[in-house]
């Protein structure tokens, strides 16, 4: 009587072998109207060899029909999920799961096991939101088999296509091919776990999978260049959020060492073109450098605070009968590379002493460090702007000025010459202003907000430097120089009431309910304004009640919105207090200036 594996090696080879071309290469053939018609004719022959494989099942005890049974609804489980076909493919798969549960550990069988939850985990990844549990549930089972089979059985289990061969074809890789389909398809599970934790919002157990999943990559050769070389820069923003800028810099360096092995022959679509990827990896490393940047500045306030702090505890001590006489010797606390960097983290095996070295991981402290980050931001800013122009792509463009800008922010914050602080500060309102004049409000209104918010900031910026320049320098104290001052203000005044008329959309007041989003930004441009009003420079009586009565209608404005929106005043407790105290206190103050005009009156 014949048996399943006769009639697989008289026939039934051949016929999965037909299937297989039908699905993977005939398939690309298939015409528009018919983009699945290969797919259903290698589905019926799969039916049939599955038919064929029940028919032979008679004894409960025949294991290797068992496993060909399941190997084929496995095919049919992923010709129904290719077909669209969800449900039923669902329906085989966790068939496959049953069939084979009590021998998901042998050799012949495990693969099968682990490529069913993988394609169950993918299934319920793309069900939304509450498909996510199911998807990681799926996905974990299957990074379990992996290393229960690792840890119990050992070596690699047989591929599902090895099934479906007849014995001898390539013995002499067999035991190679099985290890490396085995790796592969756990790749795969990592993979797909950082997709879905990804989508979860697990940021950490995201970026630990897709690490993971760079790393095996890499060791077994097994990568497209440009998917890896994005992949690992985004990785990278992942470590920025966390501080650890010694692994970010490790995953940009990386990247662009993989890069380098792209060619045009790899691109499978126009979005994925080189000079995209590039220009992509080069904001990366920008946002990199901004991050440092930004973090060394926090650093050194801390650290400021921290010798300020104990400066006061050792005049404290040495002021008690109990001081200490060596407690100012004490050195202040301080690391020159951010307390996250993970040094146990797997670094990729790659020759990247070159790229490395061109940047810092490390905290900058003073001016020349900090201006060459400057000077590679924005080299980097400037080669993505040569793909991402602004006539096709404006919101990225936008984005990348916004960073240019932001630099030079930064870049100020080093610099202890005032002076050149309001170089910086000019230069940024100079980047900012004419973006905003080329933008179409209309089109743009978003985009545009967003940069008149930033511009009242800016202008408040340079502001502030000038005035501290006419407070400290004597002979800064010159007409020129108030009126300078004066004009900074009425800028800065206008950007914001520009954002503020923009939100109000041409009505007078604004409306009883904002969006949420809008609350803050809104009616924390009205208290900027109202205390800009104090910072004009006049001696004259009436303009000095007119700039107070401008202010007080300020915060009237966020008063009268709080009690209209009562959940407005969650998102500015502190300010609200202030406003209406100010509300109370103006109209007081404006009537002493009405009755006494020289009065010296502070608000």
């Amino acid at each position: 009587m014949a048996d399943s594996r006769s009639y697989m090696i008289e026939k039934g080879y051949e016929e999965y072998k037909k299937a297989k071309h039908l699905s993977e290469e005939e398939s690309k053939k298939d015409p528009e109207n018919e983009p699945f018609k290969s797919k259903y004719k290698a589905r019926d022959i799969l039916l049939s060899l599955r038919d064929k494989m029940n028919a032979f099942l008679t004894d409960t005890n025949d294991l290797l029909t068992k496993i060909l049974i399941a190997g084929l609804n496995l095919q049919l489980g992923v010709n129904h999920l290719e077909t669209e076909e969800l449900g039923v493919g669902e329906e085989y798969l966790t068939k496959v799961l049953k069939d084979i549960e009590d021998h998901k550990l042998n050799k012949s069988s495990c693969n099968i096991y682990q490529e069913a939850l993988n394609n169950l985990g993918i299934l319920w990844s793309h069900r939304g939101e509450f498909g996510l549990d199911e998807a990681v549930k799926y996905l974990e089972l299957a990074e379990n088999l992996y290393n229960d089979f690792k840890h119990e059985v050992g070596g690699a289990p047989h591929s599902v296509e090895e099934l479906f061969r007849p014995e001898g074809e390539d013995n002499d890789l067999i035991e190679h091919d099985r290890d490396v389909h085995f790796e592969n398809t756990y790749t795969h599970t990592m993979f797909y776990l950082a997709q879905v934790y990804a989508g979860k919002g697990n940021r950490e157990l995201s970026a630990k999978y897709c690490h993971q999943t760079l790393l095996r990559q890499l060791e077994s050769n097994q990568y497209n260049p440009l998917e890896w070389a994005i992949n690992a820069a985004s990785l990278s923003q992942y470590y920025l959020s966390v501080d650890d800028y010694m692994m970010a810099r490790h995953c940009l360096a990386s990247s662009c060492y993989i890069l380098q092995e792209a060619d045009d022959s790899t691109i499978e679509s126009t979005n994925d073109s080189i000079a995209r990827r590039k220009a992509d990896i080069s904001r990366c490393w920008a946002k990199y450098g901004l991050s440092l940047l930004e973090s060394s500045k926090e650093f050194s306030i801390i650290n400021l605070i921290g010798h300020l702090d104990r400066t006061d505890l050792v005049n404290e001590k040495k002021n008690s009968s109990e001081a200490d006489h060596n407690a100012d010797k004490e050195p202040i606390a301080e690391t020159e590379t951010p307390e996250n960097s993970d040094k146990n983290t797997a670094r990729f095996k790659l020759e990247l002493t070159d790229l490395e070295e061109n940047m810092p991981a490390k905290f900058v402290k003073d001016f020349p460090s900090a201006r060459e980050v400057f000077i590679a931001v924005q080299k980097w800013l400037n080669d993505a702007k040569e793909y991402y122009v602004i006539d096709s792509y404006c919101n990225d463009y936008v984005e990348i000025m916004r960073d240019h800008s932001k630099a030079y922010k930064l870049l100020a914050c080093f610099e202890t010459d005032q002076n050149r602080q309001c170089k910086m500060q000019k230069r940024r309102i100079d980047l900012l202003s004419k973006l905003l004049e080329a933008l179409n409000a209309q089109h743009y209104l978003h985009v545009c907000r967003q940069l008149m918010y930033e511009l009242a900031e800016t202008y408040s910026s340079l502001l502030d430097i000038k005035v501290n320049i006419f407070q400290n320098e004597e002979s800064s104290r010159t007409p020129h120089a108030i009126k300078k001052i004066n004009l900074l203000v009425s800028q800065s005044i206008d950007h914001y009431m520009k954002y503020i008329h923009s939100i109000k959309g041409g009505r007078a007041q604004l409306p009883d309910k904002l969006d949420e989003s809008d609350v803050r930004p809104t009616l924390i441009a009205y208290f900027c304004v109202g205390n800009l009003y104090t910072k004009f420079i006049c001696s004259d009586a009436e303009m000095k009640i007119k700039n107070i009565e401008r202010r007080l209608a300020c915060f009237k404005c966020i008063v009268d919105y709080c009690r209209k929106d009562p959940k407005g005043s969650e998102f500015i407790a502190n300010e609200l207090h202030i406003c209406e105290e100010m509300v109370e206190l103006l109209p007081r103050k404006i009537e002493q200036l009405k009755m006494d005009p020289s009065a010296d009156i502070t608000c």
